[in-house]
């Protein structure tokens, strides 16, 4: 019976041997290709993500630039602005200055009319007054001498 069961399993196993094999060795190059397509997907995926990293580290300094740009356009542009205010307060001033002395000097020529007006009032008072005292005066020596 053991000679029955040994021949029974040689039988089977040249039948099975090559269909086997060929199942085994379509299988084993099935999974070696398998391998090899992940692998070059690996390296694909390996080969996307450093673009992909490197492009980040680009963004990265790209955006500082960005940001220096703007921060240098913002200081150039408060600069214009600063220049532009000193400017119009320069010219504001001037106009100031010009109005002020206007003013003064206008207000200089009628305080000289007002005194030369008044001054001229008084000697006028004095004339008259000096009128008065001549003729009274003169009055006087016609007086003292027809005594």
């Amino acid at each position: 019976m053991l000679v029955t069961f040994f021949t029974f399993l040689i039988i089977i196993w040249r039948l099975i041997k090559n269909p086997l094999n060929n199942f085994l060795h379509l299988r084993s190059e099935k999974i070696k290709d398998s391998i090899l397509k992940n692998k070059q997907l690996r390296d694909d995926a390996l080969q996307k993500f450093q673009i992909h990293n490197q492009r980040l580290i680009n963004l990265d300094s790209e955006i500082q630039n960005i940001k220096n740009n703007f921060t240098k356009q913002g200081e150039y542009e408060f600069q214009k602005l600063k220049q532009e205010t000193e400017k119009v307060l320069n010219l504001s001033l001037r106009e100031l200055e010009f109005k002020l002395k206007t003013d003064i000097f206008n207000f200089e020529m009628r305080l000289r009319h007002e005194i030369a007006g008044e001054v001229i009032k008084k000697a006028k008072n004095i004339l008259s007054h000096n009128e008065q005292i001549n003729t009274k005066f003169q009055n006087q020596v016609i007086e003292d001498i027809s005594k």
